[in-house]
């Protein structure tokens, strides 16, 4: 097992750390978070932050940024792999690839709806 101390550096808002915490937790992978003010950065954090931008994952004292890039690392150095071995199967599961929508325009209206009518009207789309 990986012994690297992890620390996750985000502002409170971030949407992209959220692809790195979830693969943290889903792999009940011990790490500290650390929360910057976007409008004031620290000058540590754009020491090691050459975009000034979050999320970044500091492994040890080696620096990963871009959440797509941090969550591969995780990945493939904590158990289990979320993504399938098989490279056909593995992009199928890619952003933007071709496989199924995980919803239908129906399922959709069905989780969407604000009111009764709406949603009898949205189950009624289905054969």
């Amino acid at each position: 097992m990986n012994t690297a101390r992890l620390e996750l550096v985000s502002f409170k808002t971030c949407p992209y750390v959220q692809r790195a915490a979830i693969v943290l937790h889903e792999k009940a992978v011990p790490f500290e978070i650390t929360y910057i003010d976007q409008t004031n950065k620290p000058d540590w954090f754009l020491r090691i932050s050459p975009l000034g931008k979050v999320p970044l994952l500091k492994v040890d004292d080696t620096v990963l940024f871009e959440s797509a890039a941090i969550v591969e690392y995780l990945d493939e150095v904590y158990p289990p792999q979320l993504h399938p071995a098989d490279a056909l199967r593995r992009a199928h599961n890619a952003p933007g690839s071709n496989s199924p929508r995980p919803f239908s325009p129906a399922q959709l209206q069905m989780l969407l709806s604000p009111d009764h009518a709406s949603f009898d009207t949205a189950t009624g789309a289905f054969p």
